[in-house]
């Protein structure tokens, strides 16, 4: 007898392939069959193919069976979504690639920073420059200013030589700490989820003091992305002594697709019950790229 006659894998592989080689309209079929196994290795089938399977799907919605129409909208919008999130991904990764593999990087930033009381919004106007040089090194100079709260003013300027850095940050002056060898990677991970000054406070509180971790900001995903326009969300921890309380934020990032430059960003944090949201939006001035930065910009200020 032959091994097709006998084992029971080269009869399932048998069969797989044949539902492999349906058109979508019979896998569309098939999820008429009384056999719950049918429908669901036509379900499977379908769903694998993807967006090539949209136009079958969509066609089926007139049919007969109210059934076979829900789970054709439904295979829909799942093929959608997971194509959506596939891109937004993608584009996600070129743009952060852009900076991260750049040899320089000059931002000029300005903006404002919305904290939500309960009392009535307060806003505050952010202004910065952040340089970046291969070999670890960064520049960071962002202050904040409230003129209607001065309680509310802050400012980070320190420099990063590669090993350790120094400055000021928040409302007090930073000793020499030793930095990750990989701080600016991490920094502009953080900038492009967060924005400057959330990515100020992160560095310095969970990166350098708190518990040893590569990227805190793995836990994310972007449904959402066109050309030039790209929506991140995920769950941040702001606090390196309860790393399990988050931070929920979606980040709205507006990029030139042709050469991969930020022009805007807006950045919706929503915190614990506990604290306030803050809604901050930034103009990107400059976003320059692999031009030459002078090395004496990155010596630690004495």
């Amino acid at each position: 007898m032959g091994l097709a006659g006998s084992h029971p894998l080269i009869i399932m592989l048998t069969a797989f392939l044949a539902f492999q080689a349906r058109s979508d309209e019979d896998l569309i079929k098939q999820l008429h069959s009384d056999s719950i196994e049918i429908r669901n290795q036509a379900y499977d089938a379908l769903k694998k193919r993807g967006e090539g399977a949209l136009p079958a799907l969509e066609h089926a919605f007139v049919d007969s069976d109210p059934h076979v129409v829900r789970t054709c909208k439904e295979l829909r919008d799942g093929i959608k979504n997971a194509t959506a999130l596939e891109r937004a991904r993608s584009a996600f990764g070129r743009l952060e690639d852009s900076l991260i593999k750049s040899k320089t990087a000059r931002l000029r930033i300005r903006g404002q920073e919305t904290i939500q009381f309960r009392s009535g919004d307060s806003s505050i106007p952010i202004d910065g420059t952040l340089l970046f040089k291969e070999g670890n090194r960064a520049n960071v100079a962002i202050m904040e200013r409230c003129s209607e709260d001065p309680t509310l003013n802050r400012s980070w300027s320190f420099v990063v030589d590669g090993k350790q850095l120094r400055g000021e940050a928040g409302r007090q002056e930073v000793e020499t700490l030793a930095v990750p060898s990989n701080y600016v990677e991490l920094y502009l991970g953080y900038l492009l989820r967060l924005g400057p000054s959330s990515s100020c406070r992160l560095m310095n509180g969970v990166v350098i003091r708190g518990p040893k971790r590569e990227k805190p900001y793995e836990l994310f995903y972007s449904p959402y992305c066109d050309a030039g326009s790209l929506k991140v969300q995920m769950q941040i921890p702001f606090n390196a002594n309860i790393p399990e309380v988050v931070d929920s934020i979606t980040c709205t990032l507006s990029y030139d697709p042709r050469c991969g430059k930020i022009t805007t960003q807006k950045v919706s944090r929503l915190p614990p019950k506990s604290l306030v949201p803050t809604v901050t939006t930034v103009v990107y001035e400059e976003c320059t790229l692999n031009e030459d930065i002078p090395d004496e910009r990155f010596k630690l200020p004495k």
